[in-house]
């Protein structure tokens, strides 16, 4: 969720352990560059969907793309309102240093759907792992696929590089009954504990009890 230009699919496809891999990206703009990153490297087994995941209700949303220098950035798209993100202004030392400098931010149309109902409409019966790389909407996205998670039990890997540690404790609440959230730190998963300081962390494991 959040495919780019399918990098993160290539790099997991390198043990070629996939069986079908849905790549979710509502940036049409990037579709050309991702097809011919995933013929590169000889990878089929895939199905671009141009939609966003969210809980919202609304059909359509609009994809904010940053703009420096007159040039827009359609790798970095977030359905934040760029008013809001001027507003509150992310810090200089987000990694997410492109969103922060742009100067302003052009705006494109684009189709939501819920995490649950896409699960649903492709018949998907067997999840195995969820990347969710979404600039901001990491909690629309969850909370749209709630039940799917609850019952597929997939891997969920959550990056977040804004607003973590208020993200974390909701995300925490939401799955408490249902498995436990872990921290990446130097190649090795360690267990998230309230008094961690989770700023300088931007990836996430969601683990269901069962493993």
């Amino acid at each position: 969720i959040g495919a780019n230009l399918g990098l993160f699919t290539l790099t997991v496809n390198a043990n070629k352990a996939i069986k079908k891999s849905y790549l979710i990206e509502p940036n049409f703009l990037l579709n050309n560059d991702l097809k011919t990153n995933l013929k590169v490297f000889k990878f089929n087994k895939y199905k671009i969907i141009n939609k966003s995941i969210t809980d919202k209700k609304e059909k359509k949303s609009s994809l904010f793309l940053p703009n420096k220098n007159n040039s827009f950035h359609a790798a970095q798209g977030s359905l934040t309102e760029w008013s809001q993100i001027f507003a509150n202004r992310i810090s200089s030392s987000s990694k997410n240093k492109m969103r922060s400098e742009a100067t302003t931010y052009d705006k494109l149309e684009i189709s939501n759907i819920g995490g649950d109902q896409l699960i649903k409409k492709e018949k998907i019966k067997k999840l195995d792992f969820v990347k969710i790389d979404v600039e901001g909407s990491e909690l629309n996205v969850l909370r749209s696929m709630f039940n799917s998670i609850t019952n597929l039990k997939p891997i969920v890997y959550i990056e977040i590089t804004d607003d973590t540690q208020r993200k974390i404790k909701v995300i925490t609440d939401l799955f408490k009954s249902y498995g436990k959230l872990f921290m990446l730190e130097k190649n090795k998963l360690k267990i998230i504990k309230r008094k961690l300081n989770l700023t300088q962390c931007s990836h996430f494991y969601l683990l269901s009890n069962s493993y």
